[in-house]
């Protein structure tokens, strides 16, 4: 029979024998945790890198007009559009970020009234580009976008605009220049009807008239020889 002292000491050594296996596998599963938990990192890095970006924007699948403008067509209408030298009447509205900038419709400078221009490509302008193509009562959207342009636009006439810029356009009316040159001079008999009266005439004081009498009576005289 071995002393009780034996016995301690035996339960002491199985006890470390034990603690050092134990410590072994904790120390192994401790490891292949922590190399699992750094894979399944990178798998998900790698994932989230290469997943192709979803661009849900529905103006880059409009057709373009000359000068590379997105437009949409609302009316469309199968008559004569407007031909070199001719005079287009049309209504207009400019909106960046859903605030009306500018606006003829219902405004007493309805329609714009300008001859077609000549400029093509890159420098034309996106009311032009869409108006060459379009037919009395056709309206459409045409979008502006693009740094460079933007910042072309912003300094030269819509310094408002903070985004895209968006231009309404329906057209109203085509004309020759004969056309245009009547219409002009029937605007110019309304305005003057309109503005008359408005401007008080100059009555006459009797100073005024004894310059003028003075002044022609020295015109009448001869010269002296």
């Amino acid at each position: 029979m071995k002393p009780f002292f034996q016995d301690i000491v035996d339960v002491i050594c199985l006890k470390k024998i034990i603690m050092r296996k134990l410590g072994f596998w904790l120390i192994c599963s401790i490891v292949i945790t922590l190399v699992a938990c750094k894979n399944e990192v990178k798998t998900e890095t790698k994932a989230t890198t290469s997943a192709p970006l979803e661009v849900n924007d529905e103006i880059s699948k409009w057709p373009k007009l000359e000068g590379g403008y997105n437009y949409k067509q609302h009316t469309k209408n199968n008559t004569p559009k407007p031909k070199a030298g001719d005079y287009v009447y049309f209504d207009w509205s400019i909106v960046s970020n859903g605030q009306v900038l500018k606006s003829t419709y219902d405004s007493p400078q309805s329609p714009v009234k300008a001859k077609l221009s000549d400029i093509s490509g890159d420098k034309i302008s996106p009311s032009m580009a869409a108006l060459k193509t379009m037919s009395v009562g056709d309206s459409v959207t045409i979008v502006v976008r693009g740094e460079e342009r933007l910042k072309e636009y912003r300094k030269n006439a819509i310094s408002d605009a903070t985004g895209d810029i968006v231009y309404n356009i329906t057209l109203r009316a085509i004309k020759t220049e004969a056309e245009y040159k009547k219409d002009l001079e029937k605007d110019s008999k309304l305005t003057a009807e309109r503005t008359k009266g408005m401007i008080p005439e100059k009555k006459e004081t009797p100073t005024d008239v004894k310059d003028k009498s003075t002044k022609s009576t020295k015109t009448s005289k001869s010269p002296k020889k």
